[in-house]
């Protein structure tokens, strides 16, 4: 057996000796299933699958069954990208709007010059606005044939390539470039066949924008890839979970430079934390050897009561500054004000106010169904659609993207 086969059966073997912690992060987070997979220079090492894909069928989880990936498949765009660089049918700093219906009417300077690099980067300056396209229930609320329409109505919140702002609309623009330019819209799915479909290598995982300013090793941006260097509190930015600033791993460790994002460790439920995540951080640690060690297992498991106190905090919260407005300004309501349709055609986005009862009003999104809220008064002429419980916090997936 060479070295590097010693290496690679070294780090299985730690691997499997963390199966036991892995289960109990499993467990604090009621993850219904989580999926392993470990590659050493191109082969696969380690690879493990508990829980079950649909609970209610107990069917079990295994490495054939389709995870929702999210942000990992903007490294399949990425790829997608450098394919097409590589045949010459694109190029990383020509204009967007040399290849789609591009524009910007809020900036034309960014209509006119943001480029499949900018897109990629998160360079462009424009606002992510993900609430725009993505419902509660994970249903999307818009169509794909208004993506250029909508993305040209977003607002900027810099100028293009002044600084990072996380965008996933331009990720659909860029999926758009690659159908006009490829003429297919499964790109890697037509090129499966290749060795290697990797191309243009140097440029999508080198440096392209800093994250944050303040970091004093690297927290910076790529083409579809976070950068940072270990230890880090600001590590897993991009993660349910946020930033860990007590937990840091690998504090008294050599600096390591990792390249990351949603993988690795996939999940098929959002439970009480984000399990993949302390999974994945749980695995690297112990690859490496991390030290000092940080038991994963006990931070999921304080993660999760601060989980499940969540709705609780919402709730008491706007519980609070309702009443605090209220006691200021005494406000007569009158419902039927406030029935009609409210139309935003720049971002195509229609908010429905209807009656409930005759002394109660719901919101319809975009008129799809999923997307129906009762309507509370919080205070003066503002209204909410606090979910009446935890249950139906955590059942429709509603996001809350401050607490």
């Amino acid at each position: 057996m060479d070295a590097d086969a010693d290496l690679a059966e070294a780090v299985r073997s730690r691997i499997e000796a963390l199966c036991p912690i892995l289960d109990q992060i499993q467990e604090s987070t009621r993850s219904a299933s989580i999926s392993i997979g470990v590659l050493h220079h191109g082969e696969v090492i380690f690879t493990r699958s508990r829980g079950f894909c649909d609970v209610e069928s107990q069917a079990p989880a295994d490495s054939e069954k389709n995870y929702l990936l999210c942000s990992l498949t903007k490294a399949f765009t990425a790829a997608c990208c450098g394919i097409l660089v590589d045949e010459g049918k694109l190029e990383w700093t020509k204009p967007l709007q040399s290849y789609v219906q591009f524009r910007s009417v809020v900036d034309p300077v960014i209509g006119e010059r943001a480029t499949i690099q900018d897109a990629l980067s998160h360079n462009t300056g424009l606002a992510h606005m993900d609430l725009t396209w993505l419902g509660v229930e994970c249903d999307y609320i818009l169509g794909k044939e208004d993506l250029l329409e909508i993305v040209s109505h977003l607002p900027p919140v810099h100028d293009l390539r002044s600084g990072f702002h996380y965008n996933n609309y331009m990720y659909a623009v860029a999926g758009l470039v690659i159908e006009q330019q490829s003429g297919r819209p499964c790109y890697l799915d037509a090129i499966h066949h290749e060795p290697s479909v990797l191309k243009e290598i140097p440029i999508i995982v080198s440096h392209k924008s800093n994250i944050t300013t303040y970091a004093i090793g690297e927290n910076t941006y790529s083409l579809a890839f976070a950068r940072a260097m270990i230890p880090s509190t600001e590590l897993k930015m991009l993660f349910l979970n946020g930033p860990q600033r007590e937990h840091v791993i690998g504090r008294t460790s050599r600096p390591r430079l990792i390249l990351y994002h949603n993988g690795v460790v996939l999940g098929n439920s959002h439970g009480l934390g984000d399990g993949p995540d302390w999974s994945a951080q749980a695995i690297a640690q112990a690859m490496f050897d991390l030290q000092p060690p940080i038991d994963f297992a006990e931070v999921s498991k304080q993660r999760a009561k601060t989980e499940y106190e969540r709705y609780a905090r919402v709730a008491a919260d706007f519980e609070y500054l309702g009443n605090e407005e209220r006691s200021k300004d005494r406000f007569n309501v009158n419902l039927e004000d406030y029935v009609g349709k409210y139309v935003n055609s720049g971002l195509k986005m229609t908010l429905d106010i209807r009656y409930d009862t005759a002394k109660s009003l719901i919101m319809v999104v975009n008129n799809v169904s999923s997307q129906c809220h009762r309507l509370s008064h919080f205070a003066g002429d503002k209204f909410g659609f606090l979910p009446s419980s935890r249950h139906e916090f955590v059942a429709r997936e509603f996001i809350d993207w401050f607490t």
